[in-house]
């Protein structure tokens, strides 16, 4: 008696379109309603729940907001309530593990590099912005993502959420990502 639609962001699923120019309602907005239309149009169906994983998990409460009433509740799957940026920084660090202490010293230093670009962001323009990648990261993506606060719209929108992580997950990190889930929505 369940309905589902997978759907994958616009430019996995079109990598032929770019990313220059791409923020978050780009990548993800039009193919969400338009997954939601077909399901729609294929099934009588009650109230619709947004699953998402990793970064879709992130976006969950940004997407049951933006809905007007079209999600009722989310599920996040290896989600963080964290910034994209300090997940990758934490992942980069993580495959360093067994390195020598100079490749480790060169990668941070890289790290840093990139984190400290981070700053920079909202004061650039458009055309900056399309031209800057942090941590391979399109500069408007980015931008738009560190401004979107998954535990204060999980908050103004009192949605159920089920979060779902594995403790063993090398991507999310269970006594960190959880642990803020729990502790921002306590």
């Amino acid at each position: 008696g369940q309905a589902s639609v997978r759907y994958d962001r616009l430019h996995c699923a079109q990598a032929e379109l770019g990313t220059a120019d791409v923020t978050v309602d780009g990548e993800y907005a039009g193919t969400g309603r338009g997954a939601r239309a077909v399901a729609r149009a294929e099934a009588d169906l009650g109230p619709a729940v947004m699953l998402g994983h990793g970064e879709g998990g992130m976006l969950t409460p940004y997407w049951v907001e933006r809905s007007d009433g079209g999600f009722s509740g989310g599920i996040i799957l290896a989600g963080t309530p964290r910034q994209m940026w300090e997940l990758v920084y934490d992942q980069n660090l993580a495959m360093l593990e067994g390195s020598s202490a100079e490749t480790i010293a060169t990668a941070i230093a890289q790290l840093d590099a990139e984190k400290e670009k981070l700053a920079t962001l909202d004061g650039m323009s458009a055309e900056e912005l399309r031209t800057t990648t942090v941590f391979g990261i399109p500069g408007p993506y980015l931008a738009h993502l560190n401004r979107i606060d998954a535990l204060a719209l999980a908050h103004q929108n009192n949605a159920p959420l089920l979060i779902l992580q594995g403790e063993e997950d090398f991507q999310v990190i269970y006594d960190v990502d959880f642990a803020a889930w729990k502790a921002g929505l306590a």
